[in-house]
């Protein structure tokens, strides 16, 4: 379980770092993206919410099925530490783009944020 453990202090480390970044974030400016080819930071919110929100209804779906054997060369992944450092870069299979009715007060979507990952944790324990 040592490596359950590694995960979700990564997830708290990261989420500690996420959010203190988001609070260095002016209300007024949480909606106003940096420069044209950018998200604003409340279009990140909302994409890291659906992100985490689509992994979490997947894992629901997989633990509720039986089993289906796996091939011994699927089974085998990246070590954590080359995915983490972001050398070989993965597309996703469908653009996840907020929706205008996702994006609220910077309150309001940090507190949605938090319960998002909440229920990661609940889902890991």
């Amino acid at each position: 379980m040592l490596s359950l453990q590694s995960a979700v202090e990564k997830l708290n480390r990261a989420q500690r770092g996420f959010l203190g970044a988001a609070d260095a974030v002016p209300a007024a400016d949480w909606n106003v993206p940096p420069n044209a080819r950018s998200w604003s930071a409340s279009q990140l919110v909302a994409h890291l919410c659906q992100v985490e929100r689509g992994v979490l209804s997947y894992a629901d779906r997989v633990v509720r099925k039986t089993p289906l054997p796996v091939a011994f060369f699927k089974r085998l992944h990246l070590p954590i530490a080359l995915v983490e450092s972001r050398l070989i870069k993965r597309k996703s299979p469908v653009a996840l783009q907020p929706e205008p009715e996702q994006l609220a007060n910077k309150e309001t979507m940090l507190a949605e944020l938090r319960g998002v990952r909440e229920r990661t944790l609940e889902v890991i324990s």
